[in-house]
């Protein structure tokens, strides 16, 4: 039997609420962790429950006694239903959910209300007495609801346990370690309500479960810091695990940039010669359009060549000729004689582009070429629609691997070759077929016109000499025909020349093009002609063409037709009002009726300044003249 006295056991009850509170301090410092709130809420509980159960034993009277037992069952079920709480939120169960922990408080509640009630309903205890013979200890006779008060904390402990057996059961490691441990702690606090009931004959019976429970404290407490110690632990190890990553990623990135600038200054090298091959192409496109002599454009053709494809010699090869067209050699002292060691039979295959390189198993360096003095040569066939025009060749004097967009590159250098001198080729016919269709029309124009016109002064030349003889008389009339066919056959003469050496009317303005015209043509003819362009007249650029075109027709047609002495042309108008060109000559004029729908010249007129958005009128008489009116609207001039 133990033997205490009352201040032994109030001191004794004072040192567990100690542990206790100052377990909840400890535990206040890492409040921020899970559940951990909840944890400091149970422990002062706990602290105020020694407390109150220490005061229980200290004060003599009944009254008080039974007030101080009352407030520890408060206490007993707040701490026990915090505890649970703090088991939820620590092992981060989510099925118990807040529908069950609303129930859970409701019942605790009901369980409070009863004990603070008793009084009223005495169905917990009946009767309540000091023991005899024990002053400090307090005699229950229990009531009807004793037993269900008793089933609630017996569950509610139960519960607690359950909880840790489950969290055991489904964690590994630590954490199930930690879950038994906690077990333990809650064993050790029934264990002393067990000694409890085990004393309950002794002289003085002490309710050891708050210090059962205080004892408790230093175990959940050195539990909880064992757990953050592992979880910091783990952290730290992830963190340097991380951190190791990270370390691994920055090398690894570095190593990607270094990679990525160096691909960046590859491919910026290889955009530049891509770009410098493109452009050497672009040029010979742009040399397939130019108007030159096919010796030049084979020229220039193979010196873009040359630069494009970076070789030391570029040469072009006609099977028909014993030696090479032409060739493009990048040195200025280039020795000529190299060139004739070269025979381009290794390029008569069936390949579209043949390479052949020094030290290259399989395409073996032809002799020959050896022999010149280079490493690496590449052929290709010039054709045009299948049709096979010559041979171009180029040559490196160091060895030199091809890439398959090099091949690709000489190809279609080839086919732009073949492209390039196909259109000279056709410009040459061109020029041949025009030239020749030229001097037809000189022709036909020298026999319509001079030729006539000259056959018409040897016919009147032979009249005036038998006119002289035969009868004087009539001389001086054929003198004057005689005269007159002489100077319209000068001026026919004088036309022809100038249409000869008249460069196009697309290179010169209208305005200088019609002072060229009556400069070279009109007044050598003697031929009274005058140019006025009044103050504020204009006209589109775009008319320039068209305006010079019917001008020259309505002159031509006056020096040719009309016998004219003099002629004007005059431009007016424009901004603020009609634009108007005006030919006029002093010739016999005509009927304009007679021939507006039968003349060429005419209808070319009329649709050359519907074009314009204007009209032409012709407005003649025998014996009255001719003016050649072409009027168009100033907004349309303006434009």
């Amino acid at each position: 039997m133990l033997h205490f006295n009352v201040d032994s056991v109030f001191y004794l009850y004072v040192l567990a609420a100690t542990i206790a509170f100052a377990s909840a301090r400890f535990i206040w410092l890492r409040r921020q962790e899970i559940g951990l709130t909840r944890l400091q809420v149970v422990f002062v509980f706990i602290g105020l429950w020694s407390v109150s159960t220490g005061l229980e034993y200290l004060f003599p009277q009944l009254q008080t006694k039974l007030t101080l037992h009352v407030i520890s069952i408060a206490l007993t079920n707040l701490m026990t239903v915090h505890f649970i709480l703090f088991l939820l939120e620590y092992f981060q169960i989510g099925w118990f959910t807040n529908g069950w922990k609303t129930a859970l408080m409701i019942l605790t509640s009901c369980s409070l209300l009863l004990e603070w009630t008793n009084p009223i309903h005495h169905q917990i205890w009946t009767q309540i007495s000091l023991a005899p013979g024990e002053d400090a200890v307090l005699e229950f006779v229990t009531g009807p609801l004793f037993f269900w008060d008793f089933a609630y904390g017996t569950s509610m402990a139960a519960f607690c346990l359950f909880l840790m057996i489950y969290e055991g059961v489904r964690k590994r490691g630590w954490q199930r370690l930690r879950a038994v441990f906690l077990g333990l702690s809650l064993l050790i606090a029934y264990l002393a309500y067990f000694i409890n009931q085990i004393q309950n004959q002794a002289p003085l019976r002490i309710n050891l479960m708050p210090i059962g429970f205080s004892l408790s404290c230093l175990l959940i407490t050195w539990i909880v810091f064992k757990d953050l110690q592992v979880t910091y632990v783990a952290q730290a190890k992830t963190l340097r695990e991380n951190v190791q990553e990270l370390q691994d990623e920055v090398v690894n990135r570095k190593k990607l940039e270094k990679l990525l600038l160096e691909t960046q200054e590859s491919m910026s090298v290889r955009i530049a010669e891509q770009t410098q091959k493109l452009t050497g192409l672009y040029e010979m496109i742009v040399l397939a359009g130019k108007e030159l002599p096919r010796q030049e454009v084979l020229d220039q053709s193979l010196e873009r060549i040359r630069a494009t494809l970076g070789c030391d010699l570029a040469v072009y090869f006609d099977p028909y000729f014993t030696q090479p067209l032409s060739a493009s050699a990048r040195l200025a002292g280039f020795d000529s004689q190299r060139l004739g060691m070269l025979s381009f039979e290794w390029v008569t295959t069936n390949q579209m582009v043949v390479v052949c390189s020094q030290g290259d198993s399989s395409s073996e360096l032809p002799d020959d070429v050896l022999r010149a003095g280079y490493l690496t040569c590449a052929g290709m066939r010039v054709a045009i629609l299948d049709q096979s025009m010559g041979i171009l060749a180029c040559f490196w004097e160091a060895a030199h691997v091809f890439k398959v967009d090099e091949i690709s590159l000489l190809g279609a250098v080839a086919e732009e070759l073949g492209v390039v001198l196909e259109n000279a080729h056709l410009r040459e016919l061109t020029t041949i077929s025009a030239t020749q269709d030229e001097r037809k029309r000189l022709a036909r124009n020298l026999h319509d016109s001079v030729v006539q016109s000259l056959h018409s002064l040897v016919f009147t030349a032979e009249n005036a000499s038998m006119a002289a003889t035969a009868r004087p008389e009539k001389l001086y009339p054929i003198l004057d025909h005689l005269s007159a066919s002489a100077s319209l056959a000068l001026k026919e003469l004088r036309l022809m020349l100038y249409q000869l050496r008249l460069v196009s009317s697309a290179e010169i303005y209208f305005q200088e093009a019609v002072q060229v015209r009556l400069e070279s043509v009109e007044r050598r003819a003697n031929v009274q002609a005058e140019f006025v362009i009044e103050a504020g007249a204009s006209w589109p650029q775009v008319w320039e063409h068209d305006l010079y075109i019917i001008t020259m027709e309505a002159l031509n047609n006056a020096l040719k037709y009309a016998q004219a002495t003099h002629v004007s042309v005059r431009v007016r108008g424009g901004k603020t009002s009609d634009f108007e060109l005006l030919i006029s000559d002093n010739g016999k004029g005509f009927e304009p009726g007679a021939v507006r729908n039968e003349s060429a010249g005419f209808m070319m007129m009329m649709d050359l300044a519907k074009s314009l958005g204007g009209q032409v009128e012709i407005i003649s008489a025998p014996g009255a003249g001719t003016t050649v009116s072409l009027r168009a609207a100033p907004a349309i001039a303006t434009a």
